[in-house]
């Protein structure tokens, strides 16, 4: 049935050896916007950014000439690396795992270093995959492991029992959520505010990613407006992060809601408050400006509106792993 699929084994690297493997930037780049090519695939764009230690992001845009099947090898090293893999095609492709073979056009995947599966692309079938790399420290020190619920869950199996992969679909928040990272890898890398802005939405999916498994049985179905609406609040945020924080009266009746189903909605996609999130996207453009050595703390402090730098201080420290 699908020996028409040429068989091409994918080579898996460390996140820093595989971003010196890749080639050269294409040729007439888009203006201000960084990508390179991988030659394991016939077409290809690679977006990639160091998150923090021990995590990174890619977006690999594919296309092929013929009929594929991709063969995701096992990655043997002193260095553990789990991943989620996000993709998205424009035809029905097959996800192959165990010998049993899954035909969808989109998919959400976590692996480990001892993972191996399968895909089968068509000839001229668009690939958008979206990989989010933690190293095994990293995961250990950011996920609460000892969460009774976590421990029946597939994540805690892939983690510690050496279970290679599970596969899921994508939920509505994370497909929407992914749409954004795409746009921002490929159109906002020129702007001031792109590496906070990137760095929430990969934590917002990774987030949805790894509660999703232990939430229960029961889930809350939002409405696609509500999701949506959700989504230009975030982006709101992004734009005018060196404003006072707007408050919960003024969100929700500039987004036709109560103030609590305003925070009901919030919470129920990025799993906090709308405060804490806009204090955390703080968090993150401080970090930006102190690692760039751009500006002192205290000047930041008083970029952000904070009255006293110690106040932006413990942020850091709480939300940003600074010292």
């Amino acid at each position: 049935m699908n020996t028409k699929f040429k068989k091409v084994p994918i080579k898996r690297f460390e996140p820093q050896q595989y971003v010196r493997q890749l080639l050269e930037p294409l040729p007439y780049p888009r203006h201000g916007i960084r990508s390179n090519s991988d030659a394991q695939y016939d077409y290809s764009e690679v977006f990639s950014e160091k998150i923090s230690n021990g995590f990174w992001v890619f977006l690999i845009e594919s296309r092929e000439n013929i009929d594929k099947c991709f063969c995701i090898q096992p990655k043997s090293g002193s260095n553990k690396y789990f991943a989620i893999n996000f993709y998205i095609s424009t035809a029905t492709t097959g996800y192959a795992i165990d010998k049993s073979i899954s035909w969808r056009k989109q998919a959400a995947i976590f692996s480990g270093p001892t993972s191996s599966y399968e895909i089968y692309v068509s000839k001229s079938d668009s690939i958008r995959h979206f990989r989010f790399v933690f190293s095994e420290k990293y995961l250990k020190n950011t996920l609460n492991l000892s969460n009774t619920f976590l421990m029946d869950c597939n994540v805690w199996t892939v983690l510690y029992k050496h279970k290679p992969i599970f596969i899921k679909d994508p939920t509505p928040q994370e497909k929407l959520a992914l749409e954004r990272l795409h746009s921002l890898f490929k159109y906002s890398q020129n702007e001031c505010t792109y590496f906070f802005s990137l760095s929430s939405c990969v934590y917002n999916i990774a987030d949805s990613f790894f509660r999703g498994p232990f939430r229960g049985q029961k889930s809350n179905h939002l409405l696609k407006d509500d999701v949506e609406a959700m989504a230009k609040v975030v982006l709101k945020f992004e734009r005018n992060l060196l404003d006072k924080f707007p408050g919960i009266a003024s969100l929700a009746y500039e987004f036709n809601m109560s103030p609590t189903k305003f925070k009901t909605c919030f919470k129920q996609i990025y799993h906090t408050t709308p405060l804490l999130y806009y204090r955390q996207l703080q968090v993150a453009y401080a970090i930006s400006l102190l690692n760039n050595k751009q500006f002192t703390l205290k000047e930041i402090s008083n970029k952000l509106g904070f009255k006293k730098s110690s106040t932006l201080s413990s942020w850091l420290k709480r939300y940003g792993d600074w010292n």
